[in-house]
């Protein structure tokens, strides 16, 4: 009885752990790589990794290893710049994006989500 209420504890803890990697909102680079950029998706999983500071001293290269190649813009110029999706008010206009600024060694020193 015991080896049957611990076995059924391991499996709710391995179930739980694999409902909450999938999760929507959760920064995963599969689904980060496979959302079209006009889906609002990108949006929570961008708030995802900016509070985990996933991005902190990363190299130029790691970025884009991770999140694969930025979206091209003039916008915002020496950083690499994500277009997440729409801006969430009551009507959106403008475009949300994720700006990763880096230094002269091609380290990021900050990262910020602009409308533009």
């Amino acid at each position: 009885m015991i080896v049957g209420v611990a076995g059924l504890a391991a499996g709710l803890a391995v179930g739980a752990l694999v409902l909450d990697s999938q999760r929507p909102g959760r920064f995963r680079k599969r689904g980060w790589l496979e959302v079209a950029p006009e889906d609002d998706d990108r949006l929570v999983m961008a708030d995802d990794l900016i509070k985990r500071g996933r991005l902190k001293n990363m190299t130029r290269a790691a970025v884009q290893k991770l999140l694969g190649a930025a979206t091209p813009t003039d916008r915002f110029p020496g950083a690499l710049a994500y277009r997440l999706g729409l801006e969430r008010s009551y009507m959106p206009v403008d475009f949300e994006w994720l700006v990763i600024q880096f230094d002269g060694g091609d380290r990021v020193t900050q990262y910020w989500i602009a409308t533009d």
